[in-house]
């Protein structure tokens, strides 16, 4: 009986858990336009805090050109990204504005890696925002 109960008490806890709640219902959506050399998605890089209990949205775009890899821009990275090892990588486009272009190496070849790497790198920023905050 015991195994029941639990195994309720569980299903109860992700029905109203905000993070999947929050996979399943609020995942920002990007916009696309295309043209004939590029695609331009233009949309909010998301990732869940579970230390603050919310998600942690950034604005950018992401342009795929066509045949080439993507560029990656990021509106006003928060501090946190911008103290991530990557962040030196994430270069101002004009003085006048707050959109930034993430320089890479090698660029991503389509929108998913690109988004997901900057998901990616705004995780872990927290992660470790979250460790020295915990000290």
């Amino acid at each position: 009986m015991p195994d029941m109960f639990d195994h309720l008490r569980v299903s109860v806890r992700r029905l109203f858990d905000a993070e999947t709640w929050w996979l399943r219902m609020g995942r920002p959506r990007w916009r696309t336009v295309v043209t004939d050399r590029k695609t331009t998605y233009s949309g909010e890089y998301a990732v869940w805090d579970p230390a603050r209990g919310r998600a942690v949205r950034v604005k950018g775009r992401i342009v795929q050109w066509s045949g080439l890899g993507t560029d990656v821009y990021v509106y006003d990275p928060p501090e946190i990204l911008r103290r991530h090892t990557h962040g030196p990588c994430l270069q101002l486009v004009r003085p006048d504005d707050k959109w930034f272009y993430l320089h890479w190496n090698r660029p991503c070849r389509t929108f998913t890696e690109s988004k997901e790497y900057v998901e990616q790198m705004l995780w872990e920023a927290l992660a470790v925002s979250f460790k020295d905050h915990s000290k």
